[in-house]
């Protein structure tokens, strides 16, 4: 089991969506009345590939900008964050380079790794089967170790806010297990994740849904 560093931060706000509507060639493809999310939560939004899920999830990191409404993230909008990245947006294709090593990918928004933290790296790649493969270029890896390289790299700079978009897309049912125990390190240390899935995530405590272009809890 994963240990955690530091205390719970559940109670504080970290993001507030209010009567946001995301517009995709002229028309709402998305309206959502009310999202609002505790430090510490996770929340899966299912839908379609078409419903507007990852386009939610722009929007939120500040990639996507044709939208009415408002996104706050600790008080402050959306964009004031992107700039310093304080959000982490994750997608289908891995961001890596591709002619350095694993350990290179996962560290590199670290420069200066404490000795601990080096400890719990090692302990995530451990965990997560990528011990083995610190050494390998990224281009020598497989997508789906490629995608754990890239939520060990996230969690371990405790964003405000991680999204991951289609997450079932990624593991089998054993690393699936995994990816949820490492991002729980995270969310247990304060970042909010929001995860969109063809499915829903149990392991989530908010889950909601993209039904008729709105999004509902479930």
């Amino acid at each position: 089991r994963i240990n955690n560093f530091f205390s719970d931060s559940n109670g504080i706000n970290m993001l507030r969506i209010d009567n946001l509507e995301i517009i995709l060639k002229d028309k709402v493809l998305l309206a959502v009345e009310y999202f609002h999310l505790n430090a510490g939560e996770k929340a899966a939004v299912t839908g379609n590939n078409d419903s507007g899920k990852t386009l939610f999830l722009k929007a939120i990191h500040g990639e996507y900008t044709n939208y009415k409404g408002s996104i706050f993230i600790k008080e402050k909008s959306n964009i004031f964050y992107k700039k310093r990245k304080q959000t982490i947006f994750i997608d289908q294709t891995p961001k890596v380079l591709d002619s350095e090593s694993i350990w290179k990918n996962i560290t590199l928004p670290l420069p200066d790794l404490s000795s601990r933290m080096k400890q719990k790296i090692v302990q995530f790649c451990e965990v997560s089967g990528l011990s083995s493969e610190l050494n390998l270029k990224a281009k020598e890896v497989s997508n789906s170790n490629l995608k754990m390289l890239e939520f060990i790299r996230a969690v371990i700079q405790l964003p405000y806010l991680i999204l991951i978009d289609d997450f079932d897309a990624y593991f089998d049912p054993v690393k699936r297990k995994v990816a949820l125990e490492i991002l729980d390190y995270a969310a247990n240390n304060g970042s909010s994740l929001i995860v969109t899935s063809k499915q829903k995530i149990e392991e989530c405590r908010l889950n909601y849904r993209i039904q008729k272009g709105k999004l509902v809890q479930i």
